[in-house]
């Protein structure tokens, strides 16, 4: 699996572990005590049952002869958006900047956000929109919000592969009942995030990466496998993503910042996450 872009992973693995070195070293002072307060000790976030040990993650380019091609159209555009779906992205991002490892993952910690079985949960009811909407509907709403974009054409070839794609990766738990490893983490205590600490935290912690002004960092290459993206700004996610609400963006940054090397306690997120969704970015266009 992955064999078109194994030529990066080395630099994957050199640009974030030394992202995430740096955030150690400027983190030093709460390191010792932070695992203990995040690690079997939730005080804030309550996490989702794990996934069954049982489940075998499929390669998307083990599909089957009728379905690989658009299976495999699928996950390029879940890697390299801003290349196969240009058009109707509208910031910098691409789709794996939430959903790491194109989502073919079970969650939990560096595995965040999970589209395995995602196939199978849709039509489901939106509190945004005030009726069932089905996965074609769910993934036009991520166009348009966090990418900050246009929606796909409900029939075009785009939308046909990204379906084809997660029907593919969902395949392993068709005869699941439930899927409790997919999304977040929920906030069940009460705790006032602080700003000002949040600002601090971000700049021992992020910044290295993320840059000092939020903008992230961008590799100058034809092929953009690896990035680093904007948080805030016009080449953002728009204040009507999902991100842009603490109750998202504060746990995924628990499970999964620095990347790799998770550490930060869950007051600590919930500052960042109060920092970085009061800066300024794109307006949702309904």
């Amino acid at each position: 699996m992955f064999k078109h872009i194994w030529p990066y992973s080395m630099l994957m693995i050199l640009v974030f572990g030394l992202g995430a070195f740096f955030a150690l070293i400027y983190h030093e002072p709460i390191i010792e005590f932070t695992e203990e307060i995040t690690m079997g000790n939730p005080e804030i976030f309550s996490l989702p049952k794990d996934a069954p040990e049982d489940i075998s993650l499929v390669d998307p380019e083990m599909a089957p002869p009728d379905i690989a091609e658009d299976v495999m159209k699928g996950y390029w555009i879940m890697v390299d958006t801003q290349k196969n779906a240009k058009e109707y992205v509208g910031n910098r991002l691409n789709c794996r900047n939430c959903h790491f490892q194109a989502g073919n993952t079970l969650g939990g910690k560096n595995g965040s956000i999970s589209l395995v079985g995602v196939s199978h949960v849709y039509p489901r009811y939106s509190k945004r929109a005030g009726r069932n909407i089905n996965l074609a509907e769910r993934i036009n709403n991520c166009f348009r919000r966090s990418l900050n974009g246009k929606p796909l054409p409900i029939n075009g070839p785009e939308m046909k592969a990204l379906l084809a794609y997660l029907g593919w990766i969902s395949s392993p738990v068709k005869d699941y009942d439930s899927f409790p490893w997919l999304g977040l983490p929920r906030i069940v205590k009460d705790y006032r995030p602080n700003k000002e600490n949040g600002e601090k935290l971000f700049q021992q912690c992020c910044a290295a990466c993320h840059k000092d002004d939020g903008q992230g960092t961008q590799l100058e290459k034809e092929e953009q496998i690896l990035d680093i993206p904007p948080l805030w700004g016009p080449e953002s996610f728009n204040d009507g993503a999902g991100m842009n609400r603490i109750a998202m963006f504060a746990p995924f940054v628990w499970l999964n910042m620095p990347y790799m090397e998770p550490v930060l306690s869950e007051e600590e997120v919930m500052d960042i996450a109060e920092y970085v969704t009061s800066q300024s970015r794109a307006k949702f266009n309904p």
